[in-house]
């Protein structure tokens, strides 16, 4: 097993019998392995509804992303997971967060308070071993993968109209998200899914726990890039990132840190978008210089190939989304306005 994969918390009858009044029940199939989380089966309701569940280590091993200060992150990510409802976003059902031994013995399982001096503390079981901690995530299910496998999975790229066809949805999310003044910070193929067997509906997933990016030494990998951002984050892949995020600090609007530089994460939301509609319609990144500095390069010099195939309105579409001066790019009230969506609108 992977060294960074620690086995499932044994929950103790006292926890099961939690999740029960709640109406979860927690699986113990492993449906996706990520670097710092992994994805297990679940049930919700009275009709067992299957789910998934995410589970985060919060304060052991040498990849977790949260120490010290995760109740600021929590208290805040439950706010966002009550408050964000749209169609195009995949349901949150709750969080919890469990304390349980690292031999497996369990502790106790509750939601973080919401306020008061002890606010994202968590009442405990009596135990001699050390506690740690991981949340659970309860999530809706998605069975159709994402628009990463779905290209994974094909010869070519899609088709104008099925490239619109997806955006419109997750584009809808994005602009919805932004509306209400919060950015996603995390968006790339894999965090859309399709929801469906169908493949017709995807949906933006974890728009909670975006933390600001750190700036890196210009002689380095895309790829050390990634595993730092990884290590210290939870941002985007670096192939995602738009160029003001990898020259400095990005504030993000949950933090509130006057030291940091005003950068707006909803205009970097933007540039990754782009990313992902350039995605669609090449099967490939716009941007793949191997070193960090000629990587930024290339995004401020818009060093990037448009398929001569795709119309006039997709290549100006495209571009405006992967403007380098974050200043001059569109917001996604805008782009949704764009004469290329509405040509989809009526399909989706």
């Amino acid at each position: 097993m992977d060294q960074h994969q620690p086995p499932l918390p044994v929950l103790s009858q006292r926890d099961k019998d939690m999740l029960t009044i709640a109406g979860f029940t927690l699986g113990k199939k492993t449906l996706k392995r990520g670097s710092i989380s992994r994805l297990v089966s679940g049930k919700f309701g009275h009709e067992s509804q299957p789910i998934a569940v995410k589970v985060i280590p919060l304060s052991t091993g040498p990849r977790v992303p949260f120490q010290g200060e995760y109740a600021e992150f929590y208290n805040y990510d439950r706010y966002v997971s009550r408050n964000l409802k749209h169609d195009h976003l995949l349901k949150i059902y709750d969080l919890f967060i469990c304390q349980h031994s690292s031999s497996g013995e369990a502790g106790g399982l509750h939601p973080p308070q919401e306020g008061g001096e002890h606010a994202g503390q968590q009442r405990t079981s009596t135990s001699s071993s050390p506690l740690s901690k991981s949340l659970f995530i309860f999530l809706e299910l998605a069975t159709g993968g994402s628009l990463e496998d779905l290209l994974a999975e094909q010869d070519s790229p899609l088709s104008e109209v099925e490239a619109r066809f997806y955006y419109l949805q997750f584009g809808a999310a994005v602009h919805y998200m932004h509306s209400l003044e919060f950015e996603h910070g995390n968006i790339k193929c894999e965090k859309i899914l399709l929801v469906d067997e169908e493949r017709r509906v995807c949906k933006l997933t974890d728009f909670v726990f975006q933390r600001q990016c750190f700036p890196l030494p210009n002689t380095t990998t895309i790829a050390t890039a990634t595993s730092s951002l990884i290590k210290n984050t939870f941002c985007p892949s670096a192939a995602y990132l738009a160029p003001e995020v990898l020259r400095c600090p990005v504030r993000s609007r949950r933090l509130q840190r006057p030291e940091m530089p005003a950068v707006d994460q909803l205009d970097s939301d933007v540039w990754s978008v782009g990313v992902v509609l350039y995605a669609l319609l090449h099967r490939r990144l716009p941007f793949t210089a191997w070193n960090l500095r000629a990587f930024l390069d290339s995004q401020l010099q818009k060093q990037f190939t448009l398929d001569r195939g795709l119309s006039a309105q997709a290549k100006q579409f495209i571009s405006d989304h992967l403007e380098p001066n974050y200043a001059g790019r569109p917001s996604m009230e805008m782009l949704m306005e764009h004469p290329w969506l509405k040509q989809g609108r009526a399909d989706v």
